[in-house]
């Protein structure tokens, strides 16, 4: 009798430690389906930023792009904007991401330099959507001074999407610094604050010719500087209001050579985003640019490199959704 209770006991223990396993088992399988859901949610409230429209407000997608820029912004009046749209190596592909917001034209795509991680992703674009305008710089980069295979992916990705997108009946336009808005609609107005017309397509450096952009919509603005270098940025601090910015787009992915302090210092922007690839081996962001980001920044800095980010502003720079 004695031995069987024994038995008895050991098999009631066992069952005992099955059903312990089995529910932290399920409780582990019941917070992975609650951070995923939590996550999905949080992608769509993103995507919804530029796949909605709202006459009172802006949207605006900073997307994690890889060692890369692609940013969508959706204007108070519909239209949509594309800054870049680097998909080399990128977790995001903003073609994909398009089409998911429900996107099908893209009115302004800007490509503010013919450096493959900013414009990677223009023949997907080319290919899949209908461009109203595209912005380019007048930057020609020369076969003679480059690697053959560096050529290569300039004229077929850069070159030939150019030609495809104009063929298809986009308006190509090369924009310069001027206190003229380019497009000026109701509270909103862009700018091309650089490169100068004074110098470009003067410059070795490809960099000097990168356009700046300033988007308006009433007391909001943003700042997208593609990648100009600090002295390009000291030119646009001097002769362009861009006190009382509202989002920075940091400089060549958070590179000292973009992190101009007297130009933040004069914006002093609410949020400033870097847009950057995990682990690059540029390293950046730089330690001293990132010093200077966060001591000029009023309230966060963000790393696309971290994910998605997504805003939504009205015309008195008040932030009604934000997502991270």
């Amino acid at each position: 009798m004695g031995g069987g209770s024994s038995i008895g006991a050991s098999n009631a223990n066992i069952s005992q430690e099955q059903a312990n396993r089995r529910d932290k088992l399920i409780k582990k399988r019941t917070l992975e389906q609650m951070r995923d859901a939590k996550k999905v949610n949080k992608e769509k409230r993103i995507r919804e930023m530029v796949a909605t429209s709202n006459q009172d407000e802006i949207g605006l997608v900073y997307l994690n792009a890889g060692q890369g820029d692609a940013t969508i912004v959706r204007l108070p009046n519909g239209k949509v904007m594309v800054v870049d749209c680097n998909n080399d190596n990128s977790p995001e592909n903003i073609a994909e991401y398009l089409k998911k917001a429900g996107i099908k034209k893209i009115d302004y795509l800007v490509i503010t330099h013919p450096h493959y991680d900013h414009m990677s992703g223009m023949k997907e674009i080319a290919d899949n959507f209908e461009v109203g305008e595209v912005w380019v710089t007048i930057y020609e980069r020369q076969k003679d001074s480059e690697s053959k295979e560096s050529y290569e992916k300039y004229k077929e990705c850069y070159k030939d999407s150019l030609k495809q997108l104009h063929r298809k009946g986009a308006k190509v336009r090369v924009p310069t610094a001027k206190n003229k808005p380019v497009v000026k609609e109701g509270k909103t107005e862009i700018k091309v604050l650089g490169p100068s017309n004074n110098s470009q397509g003067k410059n070795e450096d490809i960099h000097e010719e990168s356009i700046a952009l300033q988007i308006r919509f009433g007391k909001t603005s943003f700042m997208f500087t593609g990648d100009t270098t600090n002295q390009g940025l000291d030119r646009i601090r001097n002769y362009y209001d861009i006190k009382n910015t509202t989002v920075w787009h940091a400089s060549h992915h958070g590179s000292r050579e973009g992190a101009n302090e007297e130009a933040l210092k004069e914006a002093k922007p609410k949020y400033t985003v870097i847009p950057v690839g995990k682990g690059n081996y540029h390293h950046h962001p730089h330690e001293e640019a990132k010093k200077i980001y966060k001591e000029n920044t009023e309230r966060k800095v963000y790393r696309t490199d971290e994910g998605n980010i997504g805003f939504r502003f009205n015309s008195n720079s008040e932030c009604t959704e934000l997502q991270e």
